[in-house]
C-alpha cells in the first residue's frame, strides 16, 4: 500500500482548523493536536483559521509551505502509512525559527531537529554551492592552492571545495551569518545538542590561522553578537567569567601582559607524549590514540595520530581547562 504524505492524509480526517500561509494556501489542521504542542495555538479564538500569513523572521516570511509541513510532521504523533512531503526539506534555523514563534513544545522542538538535521552549511562560491560539513573537523584555505580543505586527526585531509580568493574572502562572513542565526535559537531553545553541534564547528574553523574564522573580530561582531549573548545560559556565561577571573592566562616569553620574561632555552623544547582522546574531538572518536607534542611558547598541543597527514593545533588552555 502506498505511503500519503501527512497532509493529505489530515485533509481526509475531518481537519477543524486551517492554517493560512504566506502564499494564501491553507493547511488543513486538528486544533486539538496544534494547541497541544503550540502556545500560540492553544489561546487562538474560536474559529476554523489560524493566520500565520503576516508572520516575518529575520527579514522574510516564515510561514512558508515546507516549513511548515515540516513542523506538523514534528508535531503530529508518528503513524503508519504516512510519509513527508515531496520536495526539499527545509533549513533547521527556518524550521526552527517558525517553531520557537508559535510557541513550540520541548518534545516537539527536538522532534523538529531529528526530521531536518544541521550535517552542513551552504555557502556561496560565485555561482556554485559549497557544504561545509558540521562533523566537528578543522578546516582552513590553502591560497596557494586556491582548496578549502577539511582535516581531523585521525585521517588525511580532504579538498572540501577549489575556490578562488576572492570566493574565500567571502566565505568567513556567510559561515558567520548562518551560524549567529543557529545560534541565537540554540541557545534561546537551549537545544543543548545543536549548541555543542555548533561550538565544535567553531572551533575547528578557528584553530589554523587561515581559518573561515580566525578572525576574532568577526566572532564578537558577527558571530557572538549581542543577541546572541543574550540567548546564551546565564549559568553558563557565569561560570566562563569565573573562570577568566580565577584562572589568569600565563604568557611567556614577552610582550604585552607577559607573566614570565626571561625563559631559559630549555623551556623552548617541545614536549612529546602518546595519548587518547577522552571524548570526540574534530571528527575523531573517543579512544583515538594521538601522538601530542606540547609547545609552550605556541601556546598549543599539535596532535597527530596513525593515518592523519596534519597536525592538529589545540589551544593550551583546552589541556590545562
Amino acid at each position: 500500500m502506498a505511503k500519503r504524505p501527512l497532509l493529505e492524509a489530515i485533509a481526509t480526517d475531518n481537519p477543524d482548523l486551517w492554517i493560512k500561509l504566506a502564499s494564501g494556501e491553507r493547511l488543513p489542521v486538528h486544533r486539538a493536536i496544534v494547541s497541544w504542542s503550540s502556545s500560540v495555538a492553544k489561546q487562538l479564538p474560536p474559529g476554523d483559521t489560524w493566520d500565520v500569513s503576516g508572520l516575518v523572521l529575520d527579514g522574510r516570511a516564515a510561514a512558508e509551505r515546507p516549513v511548515v509541513a515540516a513542523w506538523l510532521a514534528a508535531v503530529y504523533p508518528p503513524a503508519e502509512g504516512l510519509c513527508d512531503e515531496p520536495g526539499e526539506p527545509p533549513q533547521l534555523a527556518d524550521l526552527l525559527a517558525f517553531a520557537d514563534a508559535v510557541g513550540t513544545s520541548r518534545p516537539a522542538l527536538l522532534a523538529c531537529c531529528q526530521r531536518c538535521p544541521l550535517t552542513s552549511l551552504t555557502l556561496m562560491a560565485g555561482e556554485k554551492a559549497v557544504a561545509l560539513p558540521l562533523d566537528g573537523h578543522a578546516s582552513y584555505y590553502s591560497s596557494a592552492s586556491e582548496q578549502l580543505w577539511g582535516c581531523r586527526p585521525d585521517a588525511a585531509s580532504v579538498v572540501a571545495a577549489s575556490i578562488t580568493q576572492e570566493q574565500a574572502a567571502s566565505m568567513s562572513t556567510q559561515v558567520a551569518a548562518q551560524l549567529e542565526s543557529l545560534l541565537h535559537l540554540a541557545y534561546k531553545l537551549r537545544l543543548t545538542d545543536l549548541q555543542d553541534q555548533l561550538h565544535a564547528f567553531i572551533h575547528g574553523a578557528a584553530v589554523y590561522s587561515n581559518g573561515p574564522l580566525i578572525n576574532r573580530l568577526l566572532l564578537e561582531s558577527a558571530v557572538f553578537t549581542d543577541r546572541v549573548m543574550a540567548a546564551a545560559d546565564p549559568q553558563q556565561k557565569k561560570a566562563a567569567w569565573i573562570d577568566s577571573v580565577v584562572r589568569v592566562p600565563c604568557v611567556i616569553g614577552g610582550g604585552e601582559g607577559a607573566l614570565l620574561v626571561g625563559v631559559d632555552d630549555g623551556a623552548k623544547q617541545p614536549v612529546r607524549f602518546k595519548a587518547a582522546l577522552g571524548r570526540p574531538y574534530m571528527g575523531a572518536p573517543t579512544g583515538t590514540a594521538v601522538h601530542c607534542v606540547v609547545s609552550v611558547f605556541k601556546g598549543a598541543v599539535f596532535l597527530t595520530c596513525d593515518g592523519g597527514a596534519h597536525e592538529l593545533p589545540v589551544p593550551l588552555k583546552l589541556l590545562l581547562g
